[in-house]
């Protein structure tokens, strides 16, 4: 029974380190970058998903900051703006079952927070991207996958309702209402 997760262990960590990791900070927007209106193809890995009430954002007393950044880019409307990155490394683990809820609909997983990345320009938060790896809820059992998704306040009401994930992840769009 041991040997037996042993073996699993060491293929999981074999597939983690083969599979290609995009970099987890939204990229600058170019000139010929657009703004994501249209609703994305429905699947289980592309779509943009609103909360009226607002998306949980996990949190910990036990991080740290692991990456500062200041980042060059644009407002929705084309302003020159700097945006401000902080990538927090949770120190304890900080579980999510957010994720797996509808629209998702998977009440028996949750997802384990490995970072949070704190976007804000002027000193307002207006995303965070999340990563982790789901796990089967209550066990130590992980999917050999990274999940990466942003909470995103595009009106200014400290909410976090839209939620990008797959394909919508948005390249780094700063909304407007952070130059007001």
């Amino acid at each position: 029974m041991i040997y037996g997760k042993l073996v699993l262990l060491v293929a999981i960590g074999i597939l983690l380190a083969c599979q290609k990791r995009e970099n987890p900070i939204p990229r600058p927007v170019s000139e010929e970058s657009t703004v994501r209106n249209e609703s994305p193809t429905p699947g289980p890995n592309n779509y943009e998903s609103i909360k009226e009430e607002g998306w949980e954002i996990p949190t910990s007393n036990s991080k740290h900051i692991s990456e500062k950044k200041v980042i060059s880019t644009k407002t929705v409307s084309g302003k020159p703006i700097k945006a401000n990155s902080i990538t927090y490394r949770f120190l304890e683990p900080v579980f999510s079952q957010d994720f797996f809820k509808p629209p998702n609909k998977n009440p028996e997983r949750t997802l384990r927070i490995h970072t949070l990345t704190e976007l804000k320009a002027n000193n307002k938060v207006f995303c965070y991207l999340i990563e982790g790896v789901p796990y089967i809820a209550n066990t130590d059992v992980s999917f050999p996958v990274n999940i990466q998704y942003q909470h995103c306040d595009l009106n200014g009401d400290s909410k976090f309702e839209t939620r990008y994930f797959g394909k919508t992840l948005r390249t780094l769009m700063v909304p407007d209402w952070v130059t007001k």
